[in-house]
């Protein structure tokens, strides 16, 4: 979906590209798309292009986003997004939890209590 700001216009526009994939692994590496119908709509062009590599984290291989770039623009102007992504890091936390429960619980703590003010 586009949004043009000036005209208040809303469009839902189709995407043709392509995809890449390594021949090895078949994990994609890359999308390239382009967006189609804009012909009359105030933003007449709309490109996105996204790059994956291998990742290493804590030892083990990802394939994540590397960077993107998003171009449009109309007759009046043009716009790019430049995005890199660095410093891919593990976050983790551990816990447990355990319970000292007794064999056998006492017979007063199993009846009903009055609410306590």
């Amino acid at each position: 979906m586009l949004h043009d700001g000036g005209s208040g216009r809303t469009i839902i526009a189709g995407y043709k590209g392509l995809i890449y994939a390594d021949a090895e692994t078949l994990m994609v590496m890359r999308i390239k798309m382009d967006c189609e119908g804009l012909q009359d709509f105030p933003i007449n062009r709309v490109g996105l292009e996204m790059d994956y590599d291998n990742v290493e984290i804590s030892g083990v291989k990802f394939v994540l986003p590397l960077k993107f770039v998003v171009i449009s623009g109309s007759s009046r102007y043009s716009a790019k997004n430049d995005v890199e992504f660095r410093r891919y890091q593990k976050f983790g936390a551990e816990a447990s939890i355990s319970f000292d429960v007794p064999e056998e619980i006492p017979e007063d703590q199993l009846k009903e209590q009055p609410v306590k003010p």
